[in-house]
């Protein structure tokens, strides 16, 4: 099994997106410089991550065998379409370093992260507020370098808003799909033509069908409010 993923696609795990916001905070301080005390400038440049406040994941999974002399594996093709909201209440919860310091916000990325892009089925379309913005390979976060990132329009989180986002996706993948909560509430729906299906994880089971061949199996998370970081 092992082979056939190393020369095709392996195991997949996908989450996002997550909001990343780079920051500077600025404020003055008084250093004493050859026995001369003098007020400078000092700025300390941060990023901010922020996490949706509701996600719902539909997709379906067809499943088939893959078979390299004796051995064989369970391989899968999922499309999917995820969309949620990200909500700023106003008061983003960031370091910083002084109470009441200047805080000046950059260009806000969307990051995909996704263990194994090999297994991606064209382009990935993601809608930001009604806009579509261009994915390019890379999460951009950092120890996490595999998957998908876009810039997006400035985003202000000072200022109470709701962000709204959809993701169409293609993917392939073998033997598993492990599919990360990270959002304060999230759904997800998962179906397949696969008839004996495992399902794990901390999801609150919705409903599951009987139908057979395959299976359709919802679940819902709750977490706690995500914030920036």
């Amino acid at each position: 099994m092992k082979e056939i993923s190393t020369s095709n696609y392996s195991a997949q795990v996908f989450a996002g997106p997550i909001v990343s916001i780079p920051y500077v905070e600025e404020f003055e301080e008084t250093v004493t410089e050859k026995d001369e005390k003098k007020v400078r400038t000092r700025r300390i440049k941060r990023v901010a991550r922020f996490f949706p406040e509701t996600s719902d994941i539909a997709g379906a999974a067809a499943v088939g065998t893959k078979h390299r002399g004796l051995f064989k594996a369970r391989v899968f093709n999922w499309q999917a379409r995820a969309k949620g909201v990200f909500h700023f209440d106003g008061r983003p919860d960031i370091e910083r370093t002084r109470e009441g310091s200047r805080i000046s916000w950059g260009q806000p990325t969307a990051s995909l992260l996704l263990s194994d892009p090999r297994g991606l089925i064209g382009s990935p379309s993601l809608e930001w507020r009604g806009l579509q913005v261009p994915l390019e390979r890379g999460s951009g976060l950092p120890n996490l370098a595999r998957g998908l990132h876009a810039g997006l329009p400035a985003i202000d989180p000072t200022k109470p808003q709701r962000l709204e986002y959809s993701l169409d996706i293609g993917l392939l993948g073998t033997e598993s799909l492990t599919l990360v909560p990270i959002a304060g509430n999230e759904t997800v729906r998962l179906a397949s033509d696969w008839p004996h299906p495992s399902f794990g994880g901390q999801f609150l089971r919705a409903s599951a069908g009987n139908s057979c061949p395959g299976r359709t199996r919802s679940g819902r998370q709750r977490a706690s409010t995500p914030g920036g970081s």
